[in-house]
């Protein structure tokens, strides 16, 4: 008989360490938040921890880039973009506040971390800075297809509005 070995399948843990690594930065931010507690708080080594991120700098990324993605796809599948209704616009506003008020960590975080990121040696300072640049341009386009398609008024000042 020949000796099997059982190959061991491990579990991704990535989400489990990017909902923690959220809770963790919302709470004490990003520089108060260790390796060591991400690692403790999904019961890995901070070995294990590194084996599914290379640092913390990546574990940040990765939290930003989750909810950011999470964000769009919401977005996108609530209405159309290149035909916006005011009504969509407004309903997609109060489903983020909703989600946003659900969420407290999500909003710990984010207020953290913006907080934090004003500083240009942050990590999360290029990604906010992005961020904003990018939201203020899509809102400014947004409106600007509500003026055109008459469900905002033309004499509405759209650079003004989305800042």
């Amino acid at each position: 008989m020949m000796n099997e070995k059982r190959k061991r399948v491990r579990k991704d843990r990535t989400n489990e360490i990017l909902e923690e690594a959220t809770r963790l930065f919302g709470t004490h931010g990003y520089r108060g938040t260790t390796l060591a507690s991400i690692a403790e708080a999904v019961e890995l080594t901070e070995a294990g921890l590194l084996h599914y991120f290379p640092g913390k700098v990546h574990i940040l990324q990765g939290v930003l880039e989750l909810r950011e993605k999470q964000d769009i796809e919401r977005l996108q599948n609530q209405f159309d973009f290149n035909k916006p209704l005011i009504k969509n616009v407004i309903e997609a506003l109060n489903d983020v506040v909703q989600r946003n008020e659900a969420d407290p960590a999500i909003i710990r975080l984010f207020t953290v971390l913006v907080s934090e990121s004003l500083r240009a040696d942050h990590p999360s300072h290029d990604f906010f800075v992005n961020r904003y640049s990018q939201v203020r341009t899509q809102f400014n386009e947004l409106l600007k297809g509500l003026i055109n398609e008459n469900q905002i008024r033309s004499d509405n000042d759209v650079e003004q509005i989305s800042i």
